[in-house]
């Protein structure tokens, strides 16, 4: 379902105005103050979409298919330096590796500072793995990584030391798209609708209709949920082979 749709009527903005003013097209897509809040409702739908995505997915981690790179950003180490700035559209870091000095990538295991504090023997945390060498652990406070010890530069390689894997937030739509399309499975665009429509609702006082878009975005998040829960129910997907048989 593409964004904005004014010929043939099929898009995200004309599915909303259909729920809201009876088909009254143009109702959104005529009205600048309009188009802009549902603009702003729909992003809000599709971040609370991709949220409820990565909350009920396994295995088989999401990421918003307008995206046209992979989910993995690679940075230079600085020797001695402990803490790395996270890009902010980074809502959740799936995995960290350093580059060791023999040029291959290991991962770190994650260490929570309230961990150190706790199993530590009392121990602060700038006395933590204090001596710079390999890094062995990570752990996430507010928007860095810190790393347990610094990397010490003949301990690891610098250039592009450190790899995070991580989930980010969806590629929001702007007043001015038409034919974008959502960078989830189609099957689940109309959520985007219901839950833009449902907020739209409650923000001007439309009661029954309110009523209305909260039991079918229950109803749509239900079939969701199911989806991404179930999946990926093999741990390792088996690949076999197309044999054919020439004799």
């Amino acid at each position: 379902m593409q964004y904005n749709d004014t010929t043939n009527k099929t898009g995200i903005l004309q599915e909303c105005e259909s729920w809201l003013f009876g088909s009254d097209y143009g109702a959104i897509t005529g009205n600048t103050n309009r188009l802009a809040t549902f603009t702003r409702l729909a992003n809000s739908a599709l971040d609370e979409i991709i949220t409820e995505i990565q909350t009920y997915d396994g295995r088989w981690e999401f990421d918003d298919t307008n995206y046209t790179d992979l989910p993995i950003a690679t940075a230079t180490l600085v020797d001695g330096q402990q803490d790395y700035k996270l890009d902010v559209s980074h809502i959740r870091i799936t995995g960290v590796d350093i580059l060791g000095s023999d040029g291959n990538y290991y991962p770190l295991k994650p260490k929570d500072m309230q961990d150190i504090r706790k199993y530590g023997k009392g121990q602060a945390l700038t006395e933590y793995e204090e001596t710079d060498g390999k890094p062995l652990y990570y752990d996430l406070l507010a928007d860095s990584i810190f790393l347990y010890p610094a990397p010490a530069a003949a301990s690891v390689t610098l250039a592009a030391g450190i790899k995070v894997y991580f989930q980010r937030a969806g590629e929001a739509f702007a007043t001015t798209d038409t034919t974008k399309i959502p960078g989830i499975p189609s099957l689940f665009h109309e959520n985007i609708v219901i839950k833009a429509c449902r907020r739209f609702a409650k923000q001007n006082s439309m009661t029954e209709k309110a009523r209305e878009l909260d039991a079918e975005d229950q109803r749509l998040t239900g079939k969701m949920k199911e989806h991404y829960s179930t999946r990926h129910e093999e741990k390792y997907p088996r690949l076999a082979a197309n044999v054919t048989d020439t004799r």
